[in-house]
């Protein structure tokens, strides 16, 4: 985008905080854009997505919402553990081969987190029980779990244990 084409939206579209981020002077990149044919032609590099069909990509932002208590935190969990053990999960296929899980949520205490993994974990063999060892790591809830990420103090604290723990 050029000075050029700057003015011309400031012309039509009127000036406003959008079109003042830029300064004038500068030189902004446009977004890619592609046609149908290039979509179509594209290959997705290989372990991209840990579920089949490109459901959970690696490195993108991903979410579980609903009301509390519909077990939200007990399917991310069986999802990992079928992650990392290779396993289809819920009917889909788990993919990108084995890789640290962090999981992080301050609603269920340490006791939850016990009986669910207990449940998943009651008819797995050593090496399994092993991988899931290796893979996994979970907040363990406790009085000073505090995930509010407008406080500096946890923010600091999550960016922290995220580079200890390096997911992914």
């Amino acid at each position: 985008m050029t000075l050029k084409d700057l003015d011309w939206l400031e012309e039509h579209l009127g000036s406003g905080p959008a079109l003042e981020v830029v300064p004038k002077t500068e030189t902004v990149d446009t977004f890619r854009i592609w046609s149908p044919s290039q979509f179509m032609t594209w290959s997705e590099p290989e372990g991209s997505h840990l579920l089949l069909p490109a459901y959970l990509t690696r490195g993108e932002l991903t979410a579980l919402i609903g009301q509390g208590g519909l077990g939200k935190s007990r399917l991310a969990l069986f999802l990992a553990v079928s992650h990392i053990l290779g396993r289809d999960w819920c009917g889909l296929q788990t993919a990108g081969g084995p890789c640290t899980w962090l999981m992080l949520g301050n609603e269920n205490g340490i006791g939850r987190v016990k009986t669910d993994l207990s449940g998943m974990m009651l008819d797995l063999g050593e090496t399994e029980r092993a991988a899931v060892e290796e893979h996994l790591r979970v907040l363990a809830v406790d009085g000073d779990s505090d995930l509010c990420l407008s406080d500096l103090r946890a923010f600091g604290r999550l960016q922290r244990t995220i580079a200890e723990h390096k997911p992914g």
